[in-house]
């Protein structure tokens, strides 16, 4: 890492790869499927799996296995009992872990652009072969190595003092760049780091979980690569 650089710390889920739309593509086959076996609405499935899944997630946290739980959990209350309707609908869960999300629009171009001129690191929840898989596999890899990420199982403000120490990273020296207020913007600006939101936005899916307030002033950006004016 150059001292003469100022850093980016990028986050990775629903920034620079599209996972919420992994996640939603596998929720909406597996409604479609007990709505098919039951006489449950779509709309009554819909909101009983988020019930179940914002239980799990604060009992499991975001490891992605969860989502067969919650499959599990949502066939049981439909009564759905035929082992091969269940193996199906396992099937189709468990894409949230085989299947790799991939690059949002821009974030290629922008990465390319930023490279030469900050030293870019990632922080980023979630499991860590995973996480790494997904690097790899969209290429990612080339600019953030195994030096200069790091996995962790949520974070938050004490997550973002020790990643600065680690690095041997001044605050005021950092940028954060994420999509939820939850734990990328309002942890990173409360240790110090200026911040750049990026507004996520997928036409059917939304994270009931990782919603939050701020009290702080950032910027927000709606497609990735107006970073770039920002920066």
């Amino acid at each position: 890492m150059k001292k003469n650089k100022k850093t980016i710390i990028f986050d990775l889920d629903d920034t620079l790869i599209d996972t919420s739309h992994l996640y939603w593509s596998v929720k909406y086959d597996i409604l479609n499927f007990i709505h098919s076996k039951s006489n449950v609405s779509y709309k009554e499935l819909d909101i009983m799996f988020e019930e179940i899944e914002h239980k799990n997630t604060i009992k499991f946290g975001y490891d992605p296995s969860r989502y067969k739980i919650s499959a599990n959990e949502l066939c049981s209350k439909c009564d759905i009992k035929d082992i091969k309707d269940i193996n199906y609908i396992n099937k189709i869960a468990d894409r949230i872990i085989l299947d790799d999300p991939k690059l949002i629009e821009g974030a290629e171009e922008l990465l390319s652009y930023l490279y030469s001129k900050y030293n870019l690191v990632l922080l980023t929840s979630g499991i860590q072969k995973l996480q790494f898989r997904k690097i790899k596999n969209n290429g990612l890899n080339r600019y953030f190595g195994e030096k200069n990420t790091k996995v962790v199982e949520k974070k938050d403000l004490k997550i973002f003092i020790d990643f600065l120490k680690e690095l041997s990273l001044l605050p005021e020296n950092c940028f954060v760049i994420g999509d939820s207020i939850k734990s990328d913007i309002n942890p990173a600006m409360e240790c110090g780091i200026k911040a750049i939101h990026y507004n996520y936005k997928h036409e059917y899916y939304e994270w009931e979980q990782d919603k939050a307030e701020t009290q702080y002033s950032f910027n927000s950006v709606d497609k990735l690569l107006d970073i770039k004016e920002i920066l």
